[in-house]
C-alpha cells in the first residue's frame, strides 16, 4: 500500500533540528559577554553606585539570573561562606544554594550596609531596585544589556557538541544547561 507521506532520513533530519534552538530561544536576541576588562573597569568604577556593582558581580558568577539577584534578602545570603540561596530558582534543577565570588562577596558586603533583614540591593532611598533600573544603568555605562555580564545568556540555549570543552570534557555548567534544555525538549 502506498501513501503520500513523504520519506526522509532520519539523521538528515536531526542534523537540521539540531541547528536550531530550543523553544522561546531566538538566535537574533543573544547578547555577546561583555570582556573581561571592561567588566573590571566597571566593577572598579567607584562613580558607579555600589549595588549596581554588586548585582553585575552576581550575574558573572554565572549562577544568577536578574531577577533572582534583585530579590535576594539580606538573609538569603552567607557572605562568610560566600554563598547565596535561593528560595524559588527559576527552573527545578537550578541549585537552591550557590557560591558567590570574593568580589561579589565585598560588593554585597557594602551594599548591605548594616541592614539585618529586607532586600539585599537597594537603591538609596533604601527601595529595591527594579529590572528596569540595573538595565538602564548598564547600559549608561557601557554594556550592549545587562545580560552582556552573564555568561549563560552569551549564547542560543541549546549548544552543539562542537562548543563543548576540549577531548569531550563538560563543566557542571554544560551538564547543567544540557538537563535544562532536556526538560524543555519535546520527546
Amino acid at each position: 500500500m502506498e501513501t503520500s507521506a513523504m520519506l526522509y532520513d532520519a539523521n538528515e533530519a536531526e542534523d537540521a533540528r539540531s541547528s536550531y534552538p530550543g523553544r522561546g530561544t531566538r538566535n537574533d536576541r543573544t547578547v555577546s559577554l561583555m570582556p573581561a576588562d571592561q567588566y573590571e573597569r566597571l566593577l572598579n568604577n567607584e562613580d558607579i553606585p555600589t549595588e549596581h556593582r554588586a548585582v553585575w558581580a552576581l550575574l558573572r558568577d554565572r549562577h544568577t539570573r536578574v531577577t533572582e539577584a534583585l530579590s535576594l534578602n539580606v538573609r538569603d545570603v552567607d557572605l562568610g561562606q560566600g554563598t547565596a540561596r535561593f528560595d524559588h530558582p527559576k527552573l527545578s534543577t537550578d541549585p537552591k544554594v550557590v557560591p558567590i565570588s570574593d568580589r561579589a562577596v565585598e560588593l554585597l558586603r557594602q551594599a548591605k550596609g548594616d541592614r539585618e533583614a529586607g532586600p539585599l540591593i537597594t537603591g538609596a532611598r533604601g527601595r529595591p531596585l527594579s529590572h528596569e533600573t540595573v538595565s538602564r544603568v548598564a547600559r549608561q555605562a557601557g554594556a550592549t544589556s545587562i545580560h552582556a555580564f552573564r555568561p549563560g545568556r552569551t549564547r542560543p540555549a541549546r549548544r552543539l557538541a562542537a562548543d563543548r570543552q576540549p577531548s569531550g570534557q563538560t563543566t557542571a555548567h554544560d551538564q547543567h544547561e544540557d538537563t535544562a534544555n532536556d526538560a524543555h525538549q519535546p520527546s
